[in-house]
């Protein structure tokens, strides 16, 4: 009986170990299908930055690089200088 059980307990460690290995490795093992994706870059718009888009997405799956521009400025907010 203690047999059985420690079988059974064995078995589903394994079948853990098993599912997350499947889970978090699998998709790093077919990561080559990324680079035939076509590849689009956006650029921010103003405030509140964010790239023009439309709610539905058209067409399948596709690499989203953002282009951000950033410029900085110097000023002053108050008299004293902050």
């Amino acid at each position: 009986m203690r047999q059985k059980k420690n079988f059974i307990k064995e078995f589903v460690v394994s079948l853990i170990v098993l599912l997350f290995l499947t889970i978090f490795f699998l998709p790093y093992a077919r990561s080559d299908q990324v680079d035939n994706l076509p590849v689009v870059v956006q650029e921010l718009v103003k405030p509140p930055f964010v790239p023009r888009h439309s709610i539905a997405a058209k067409g399948g799956p596709k690499v989203i690089k953002v282009r951000m521009t950033v410029t900085e400025k110097v000023i002053t907010i108050d008299k004293e200088g902050t």
